[in-house]
């Protein structure tokens, strides 16, 4: 699978409790795990979800429930070149909404091709990372202009894939942690909770 590739189609499943009428059932988090690590592998996200967090929109509405079950995902470094996600409804009764959307820019594909996901330009770690490599660029003294750039892009690059990695592995576990501390609250019989006297 080349990595600027997108997955879509009707998944049978849903990995975000926004995505189904009642949440994840059983099946969706038995599916969950292996879903989960095949888009961790491969970088993979849902650019809908990341453009509406919290969003509830369903693809399929029918009498034994409604789901976004038809999506989108591609890797995370490309993710802001899909907008208008849409999901129009046919005349069908049953049928599932068409899902839409438009690529931002045509891109050229070729062996070595890399685009920065410029939204860590804003992280204040990653911009101590790039000063670190111009610092350690200039200790090396290089007059050729040309030389300088080509191992700045480089180095930049490395760092680039690197900081990424550890920044969607920091938001994976964070994302488990909060949805543990959901399923903990939820689980909490009614008859157990305390109210808050006004």
């Amino acid at each position: 699978m080349h990595k600027n590739n997108l997955i879509l189609g009707d998944f049978n499943f849903v990995d975000n409790d926004l995505d189904k009428g009642k949440g994840m059932d059983q099946k969706d988090k038995a599916v969950d795990s292996y879903w989960n690590n095949f888009k961790d592998k491969r970088n993979l996200v849902d650019p809908f979800r990341i453009k509406y967090p919290r969003k509830k929109l369903y693809s399929y509405v029918a009498s034994a429930g409604k789901s976004r079950c038809d999506r989108l995902y591609i890797n995370e470094e490309n993710e802001e070149i899909i907008i208008n996600i849409r999901y129009i409804p046919t005349p069908f009764n049953s049928a599932h909404r068409i899902l839409t959307f438009e690529i931002k820019q045509t891109q050229e594909i070729r062996p070595g091709y890399w685009k920065m996901n410029s939204s860590i330009l804003q992280d204040k770690l990653y911009k101590k990372e790039i000063e670190r490599i111009v610092n350690e660029i200039r200790q090396i003294h290089l007059r050729n202009p040309k030389e300088w750039w080509d191992l700045f892009i480089l180095m930049t690059r490395s760092i680039t894939i690197k900081y990424s990695k550890q920044k969607a592995e920091i938001r994976k576990q964070y994302k488990k942690a909060i949805l543990y501390q959901i399923q903990k609250l939820e689980a909490i019989p009614t008859e157990q909770m305390t109210h808050k006297e006004k």
